[in-house]
């Protein structure tokens, strides 16, 4: 082989892993709370779309409860954990769950595809994104879940409204090409532009964590997210416990962040199953204890999951909503983030300045792979809403295209 075929063989290399980092909308990256409802229940629906954790506050008062307290347990200010309740209640993506929410009768099931073709079609102009779950792939209504639901929004008006699938319990790369290829195939057939319908899928299975790379590349170019299902992965391994951290689990996760970094999409974590409600067995003073250690266990869960490398986390209740979008807030809160920027701006003008790949700054080294490392942190927190885009538009950490898209509030 000649010299310039092995320039012309690095090019095409360096082409495929350009193809390979399939690049989504920003708001797909913004993925932090997950909101589950049942899809048989539009009540919960609803009030999941309009309130989020708006009314956590009442939720909380109800067992004598007051934000000071959850301030003191998240040690966060006051202001921060009543700003959250005021311009960050919404969910960053709602799930309507036709699967394990859902009753394995007909009529639940029929009830729950009417539920989610209302609600998508009813909340469409909502700054949630919106997802649907079908029944998983070895039961029955599966097929007719994804074609009546997807069928019906997409000739319910000229705005498709749905942003993606999230599927269950895959097992294998055969389930991951089957409704990759019946989306394409819907898509088609209601004259939609290829890979409109994005989609997640869950890691649960033992079959499912060891196969996932090749999983994730059947549907790479409708990626945009990968999900631990925690209590499947759990039942799986006969494990006598679902507690957060145990090893087992720990290793999974890795293996879902590092699969996920791969492919560019955010790695979404398991719910913590211990609701914050009260017991009719309990007295008022017991409640109030016990409701304040399962909403501290939700976000001690989720800085663990934060620190893990998760961007996300599922929830299924308004109050376990509202400590996962406290977790994220205390995390970039610790980051100083102004200092971040900071130390961008400092080393960018090192750089050009001084003409060095490497530097100190604030006693610490900083070179280009460190530059890089901050650079992506300060675009997660961007995207997010956590850092306002004013104080990055000169350090070129998006094209002018996507501060287009942040400034729109994604």
């Amino acid at each position: 082989m000649s010299l310039n075929q092995f320039r012309e063989k690095r090019e095409y290399i360096l082409n495929q892993y350009k193809k390979a980092e399939f690049k989504l909308p920003l708001r797909y990256y913004r993925q932090e709370t997950h909101f589950i409802v049942p899809a048989s229940n539009m009540e919960m629906i609803c009030k999941a779309f309009e309130n989020g954790c708006s009314k956590s506050e009442q939720l909380l008062n109800k067992s004598d409860i007051y934000l000071e307290e959850i301030a003191q347990i998240t040690e966060l200010p006051l202001k921060v954990v009543q700003d959250v309740l005021i311009q960050k209640y919404n969910a960053d993506l709602i799930l309507i769950d036709g699967e394990d929410a859902t009753a394995l009768n007909d009529q639940s099931i029929e009830e729950g595809r009417r539920n989610a073709v209302e609600a998508v079609l009813r909340y469409k102009e909502k700054k949630s994104l919106l997802f649907y779950r079908p029944s998983g792939f070895e039961l029955e209504y599966c097929f007719d879940d994804i074609v009546h639901v997807v069928g019906k929004i997409a000739e319910g008006g000229s705005d498709f409204g749905l942003d993606g699938i999230i599927f269950p319990k895959p097992n294998s790369v055969d389930e991951l090409k089957w409704i990759d290829e019946l989306l394409s195939e819907m898509e088609l057939k209601y004259s939609l532009p290829q890979n409109t319908v994005k989609m997640q899928f869950l890691a649960e299975s033992s079959r499912g964590l060891e196969l996932l790379y090749e999983m994730a590349s059947i549907v790479n170019e409708r990626l945009c997210g990968i999900i631990f299902g925690k209590a499947d992965y759990a039942s799986e391994l006969n494990l006598n416990s679902i507690e957060n951290n145990l090893t087992a689990f720990e290793i999974a996760r890795w293996k879902i962040v590092n699969t996920s970094s791969a492919f560019k999409v955010p790695p979404i974590d398991s719910m913590t199953f211990e609701y914050p409600v009260s017991s009719k067995n309990l007295t008022t003073s017991e409640n109030k204890k016990n409701i304040l250690l399962k909403l501290k266990k939700v976000f001690t869960d989720t800085v663990s999951s934060i620190a893990s490398g998760m961007q996300g986390k599922w929830v299924g209740h308004p109050l376990q909503l509202f400590m996962v979008k406290l977790a994220f807030e205390k995390h970039y809160l610790d980051m100083n983030l102004d200092l971040k920027v900071e130390q961008v701006e400092q080393y960018k003008e090192s750089s050009q300045l001084n003409n060095k790949g490497a530097t100190i700054i604030n006693g610490d080294m900083v070179d280009r792979a460190t530059d890089r490392q901050v650079r992506t942190l300060l675009r997660k927190a961007a995207i997010a809403g956590h850092l306002s885009i004013d104080k990055l538009s000169a350090l070129e950490i998006f094209s002018p295209a996507q501060e287009r898209e942040l400034l729109k509030r994604i």
